[in-house]
């Protein structure tokens, strides 16, 4: 049996509204470095010292609200379907980009909350350390790689190297002991 018509449109409606609202993600905005903020930017200079920065942008991005007591993300009731659910709160990333002595392009995360950061330094692969070139060479992963890059929290502890040629990504922890190939 069909449920009356007009139970069935308020819930559509409510439906369309939630779904339209979470279709709307919202974009990174492009920031000259003198409106960077100051925690960010002293964030990203200590995680990749003498890099020239060149551009900045800020990202809305929304993040699970941690319950003081547990630490644990906190759980909230949904009205519509009665679920709990992951609480969030409005925040922003900021991405800086530079190029470092070497002549690297560097790319730096900033978590504005925290000042956790994340860095890419684009290389070549004569740059590889010899244990991840090993790595690869025992599994076999013999590409022309398109793109190279050291990924750590900051540019003197680099924790993995990751490297992609079309649709494989190959991630090589730095003592070559671990090794993670993607294909798409």
């Amino acid at each position: 049996m069909r449920p009356p018509l007009r139970m069935s449109v308020p819930l559509a409606v409510v439906t369309c509204l939630f779904a339209s609202a979470r279709a709307e993600e919202p974009k990174a905005k492009t920031l000259e470095l003198k409106n960077v903020p100051a925690n960010v930017m002293k964030a990203a200079n200590q995680a990749a010292p003498g890099v020239k920065w060149e551009s900045a942008e800020m990202e809305p991005v929304k993040k699970p609200v941690k319950d003081p007591k547990t630490g644990k993300d906190k759980q909230i009731k949904n009205p519509l379907t009665g679920d709990m659910e992951t609480q969030y709160v409005d925040s922003e990333d900021f991405a800086l980009s530079g190029t470092d002595a070497k002549e690297h392009q560097v790319e730096v995360s900033v978590d504005k909350d925290d000042n956790s950061t994340n860095v890419k330094i684009h290389l070549d692969a004569n740059e590889l350390p010899q244990e991840v070139k090993l790595a690869l060479f025992a599994k076999d992963l013999r590409y022309r790689w398109q793109d190279i890059f050291a990924e750590g929290r900051t540019s003197k502890n680099i924790a993995e190297y990751v490297l992609s040629y079309e649709s494989v990504i190959v991630s090589v922890k730095i003592d070559g002991k671990k090794v993670i190939v993607e294909k798409f």
